[in-house]
């Protein structure tokens, strides 16, 4: 396979682990059933505080998300934790995703896109969602093959605005995805 076919699979590849970001949080905006919630629990774990990723908050809205183990292994697994008021209503609107190499100041892959309650409606049963839903939000993803072939340091900027062009979210992630290392065991 050539090096362009190869990057190209890459990009589709790095885009739609971002888009399944993007959909937890929508996701988990839309599954609120509670709108006083304002706490977030987490369930005790074998890690500590400083094995916790934590993204920056870019924008105005206040927004948690972080994951645990901070540094991701392809034979491992990482769970997000969101906990995030809506603070605007959300019927539609436009999302933004750059994924940069750690540093760099120019993306090297970005996927934007326009969304709206008929799209929403097919991952999210409540749509419309109202201003002030607030939702804790975990998620355990198990398998994380995918990130075999992209060890690194990867910096992430995800952001969302309605249809009245208020600002939704945004968070600036980064991510370090080790390199596997084999044991002599492997191989036996």
């Amino acid at each position: 396979m050539d090096h362009n076919v190869s990057s190209n699979v890459a990009s589709m590849d790095t885009t739609l682990h971002i888009l399944l970001f993007i959909y937890f949080c929508v996701y988990t905006l839309a599954h609120s059933r509670d709108s006083n919630v304002n706490k977030m629990s987490v369930k005790k774990g074998p890690f500590k505080v400083a094995d916790s990723g934590q993204a920056i908050n870019c924008g105005v809205n206040p927004i948690n998300v972080t994951w645990t183990p901070k540094d991701l292994v392809s034979s491992g697994e990482v769970t997000i934790f969101v906990n995030y008021p809506l603070p605007h209503d959300l019927d539609s609107g436009f999302f933004n995703a750059s994924l940069f190499f750690h540093g760099d100041s120019l993306p090297f892959l970005g996927y934007a896109d326009n969304y709206n309650c008929d799209l929403l409606k097919k991952y999210i049963p409540m749509c419309p969602v109202p201003k002030g839903v607030s939702y804790p939000f975990s998620k355990t993803i198990t398998n994380l093959h995918i990130l075999t072939s992209y060890p690194g340091t990867y910096d992430a900027i995800l952001q969302a605005w309605n249809s009245k062009q208020e600002e939704m979210f945004c968070v600036n992630i980064t991510i370090t995805v080790l390199e596997e290392t084999l044991q002599e065991d492997d191989f036996f």
